[in-house]
């Protein structure tokens, strides 16, 4: 393959929103990992073994239960008190937010 061709098929690559899309998620995570490794790093110095391990361990079990944390109260909430109490709908549908 020529390098005239190559630049040409990077031109129309270029051009392409799906392709800039993709490499913007591809920097953005590629960032994010650096950072995340960084911090992590500046936490386990700052810790020691002990505490570092307390840390981690609590951020696995926030990171494992956060998708369960609303146990379906918007759908509770929308179901139940439009009817008898308007005002609780709105305060449900913020704390499930």
């Amino acid at each position: 393959m020529s390098l005239a061709r190559l630049k040409s098929s990077a031109g129309r690559v270029g051009q392409s929103s799906l392709a800039r899309n993709t490499l913007w998620m591809l920097v953005s995570q590629g960032v994010r990992l650096l950072l995340q490794s960084v911090y992590f790093v500046i936490i386990a110095r700052a810790l020691g073994p002990e505490e570092y391990g307390r840390f981690v361990g609590a951020a696995a079990i926030v990171a494992i239960l956060s998708p369960f944390a609303s146990f379906g109260g918007a759908i509770f909430s929308s179901r139940t008190y439009p009817e008898t109490e308007p005002y609780l709908m709105s305060t449900g549908a913020m704390l499930c937010s």
